[in-house]
Parts: structure tokens; C-alpha cells; sequence
């Protein structure tokens, strides 16, 4: 069953060297990859960041007899930074799980681009 640890567990070997790094106040650096939002104290500049949520979304999926199977989705954001580019990560990432679902969000003045990817629980 897919679980926002083990899907980051997973994400960790796959996109190893490619997403962007962390910053802290302190001058440590960290990839770029992480169940829940970094500390607001941390900074990105460039590069492509990935986080997953801790909870998982919840799905329902009828039955014939009119009840519904709970199912869920763990929920996956790819943020750019700077001029980063999104598709080849989301690539990867949809090539892992090819049942997942995903839906890109262009940049505004107040958002960074981002693509949204809804990885089923099975």
C-alpha cells in the first residue's frame, strides 16, 4: 500500500540528484524532498521542489450494491523554482506509478508553477 513515507522512501532513489536543495538559516543544505512543508525559515532558489502530503486524500469508489469502498490518494506537489522545469520530474514520477493522476497549475504572481499528482493508496 502506498503511504506518504513509503512513496517518499521511493522518490528519494528516484529523483536522487535531481530536484533542488533546501537552505536552512543555519547554512545546511537538504534535498529538496519531504513529507510536509519545509520550516517557513528554509529556502529554495532554484531547482525543482517535491512535497508530499502527511494525510492522505480520501477517495470513495461505488459498489453495485450502492455502498462505496473508502480508497485514498497520497497527495504529491512538484513546485519549480526560478526556471526549473516540471515535466521531467512529473515524468518520472507518473512513470513509477502509472495510475496516478495529475494536473498542472501554471505560475501566477502569487504561486509558484506547480503540478499536482494524486498517487492512489491500492
Amino acid at each position: 500500500m502506498n503511504t506518504p513515507g513509503s512513496v517518499l522512501a521511493h522518490l528519494r532513489v528516484l529523483l536522487a540528484g535531481l530536484v533542488g536543495e533546501y537552505t536552512t538559516p543555519a547554512g545546511s543544505k537538504f534535498p529538496a524532498l519531504r513529507v510536509t512543508d519545509p520550516p517557513s525559515d528554509w529556502r529554495i532558489t532554484s531547482g525543482v521542489e517535491v512535497v508530499i502530503s502527511q494525510e492522505t486524500d480520501p477517495t470513495t469508489e461505488p459498489l453495485l450494491n450502492g455502498e462505496f469502498h473508502m480508497r485514498g490518494t497520497v497527495f504529491v506537489r512538484v513546485i519549480g523554482h526560478g526556471m526549473a522545469r516540471l515535466d521531467p520530474i512529473v515524468e518520472l514520477i507518473l512513470s513509477a506509478w502509472p495510475d496516478a493522476e495529475s494536473r498542472h497549475i501554471p505560475g501566477t504572481d502569487e504561486i509558484l508553477p506547480q503540478t499536482t499528482i494524486r498517487i492512489p493508496r491500492r
